[in-house]
């Protein structure tokens, strides 16, 4: 026996397995390790606490329990000449300083970039082309190019003047229920368009079993004072409130959403309600 040649072939097979392992657990991150689930009895419980509070369920709620971290990100450092060049890529628009953004105007165009990288454009366009729906925003949005396979669809509303669609980033599919590009499409044929997005950096490093969604709906039913009582989301994702800082460190949550447009969130770490 060539004992070189199956030494070589050992070395080879355990490099082969280390590499094999590791993609493994790139594509599932240590933060985001199962924890337990919830019981059939479990769920029951959580489905009849909304019916007797009143509520009507549209979605399934969530049976795992998962253990996660906090996950760090940061805002976007894009040059102002990207959204000009999104919005107005056929010509030339001069953004102006006006207070803590630059803004610009073509006919009845308008774009906003603020310091911290929000940005709002508004279009007045023909009203008997209006189209208040979906695939109008989904339209709109691939003509810009802003419908990456990061973003994906996430709650509409309605109102007197028109709908809006929402769409939010997500990472490692977790939905980051901070972030939007939201759509305002108008009765008379106005368009609007807010984005906020930000940068994943990536997981921190130590892992905590976040709380049940059958907790958060036990939370959610003594807190929530919604006028939609249609529960379409019941979902974990990410959140922050808003601050003025490049660099934020965001939460675990549970968000449930109506079909109002309405949101609830709950911190999945500590239980507690989060402020909007």
């Amino acid at each position: 026996m060539d004992l070189s040649r199956v030494k070589t072939i050992l070395i080879c097979f355990f490099l082969c397995l280390n590499l094999f392992l590791g993609y493994k657990l790139w594509l599932n991150p240590q933060s985001l390790r199962q924890g337990s689930m919830l019981s059939r009895e479990e769920i029951a419980l959580a489905e009849n606490l909304l019916v007797e509070n009143g509520f009507e369920l549209l979605t399934t709620i969530p049976k795992q329990i998962p253990q996660l971290a906090l996950l760090h990100v940061s805002r976007p450092q894009e040059d102002v000449s990207f959204w000009v060049n999104t919005f107005f890529p056929d010509s030339e628009v001069a953004m102006m300083p006006a207070g803590r953004k630059l803004a610009g105007w073509r006919g009845n165009e308008y774009l906003e970039v603020t310091e911290d990288g929000r940005v709002c454009y508004r279009n007045v366009m023909d009203p008997e082309t209006a189209e208040l729906s979906w695939a109008q925003a989904e339209r709109l949005l691939r003509n810009w190019d802003l419908l990456t396979g990061e973003i994906k669809m996430d709650l509409a509303r309605t109102t007197e003047t028109g709908s809006y669609f929402r769409y939010v980033q997500t990472y490692q599919g977790f939905p980051l229920f901070f972030t939007y590009i939201e759509v305002f499409l108008a009765e008379n044929g106005a368009v609007e368009v807010q984005i906020d997005r930000v940068t994943p950096q990536g997981f921190g490093d130590r892992l905590v079993t976040v709380v049940s969604a059958l907790s958060a709906l036990e939370t959610f039913v003594e807190e929530a004072d919604f006028t939609n009582k249609k529960i379409v989301d019941i979902s974990l994702g990410y959140y922050s409130g808003t601050y003025d800082a490049s660099r934020l460190e965001t939460a675990p949550v549970w968000r449930i959403a109506a079909a109002g447009g309405e949101t609830f969130y709950i911190n999945a770490f500590t239980g507690e309600v989060e402020p909007k």
